[in-house]
């Protein structure tokens, strides 16, 4: 029994967990939850309730970014800008706390892996017709 109940624990508390899992997920919440509000604020031009906030959910979400994570790295580096831009330009934080928010929300890389290909629309041959390639 006292096998079983390591075992349990061992699963409950690894860094791969649900419950581990779900205690990220919960803070990553808060992080954007105190995004959406220092937003709010910058929108009232209250900059020093902003900052306050922005600063938190830097720091709550340095300590959740692993070095792997792009994404979450991506949102530090914007929000490092944005808190550097407040209280003397305003504008210019908002854009970069914006783009840290969209990141957190959707979740997206911030980099493409592999390139993306664009294709001119093809037109339709009529029928009957053909077409040459000229070099």
């Amino acid at each position: 029994m006292s096998e079983t109940t390591a075992a349990q624990e061992e699963l409950l508390n690894s860094e791969n967990s649900p419950l581990e899992k779900l205690r990220h997920e919960i803070e990553l919440s808060r992080v954007i939850e105190l995004l959406s509000r220092g937003r709010l604020y910058l929108a009232q031009s209250n900059f020093g309730s902003a900052k306050a906030d922005i600063q938190a959910a830097r720091d709550l979400l340095a300590e959740l970014a692993a070095e792997n994570d792009k994404t979450l790295q991506s949102a530090i580096a914007r929000l490092d800008i944005g808190l550097e831009n407040l209280p003397d330009f305003p504008v210019v934080a908002i854009g970069d706390v914006d783009m840290a928010w969209q990141l957190l929300i959707n979740g997206l890389p911030t980099e493409l892996d592999t390139p993306v290909e664009t294709k001119a629309p093809s037109t339709p041959t009529p029928e009957g017709e053909t077409t040459t390639t000229q070099p």
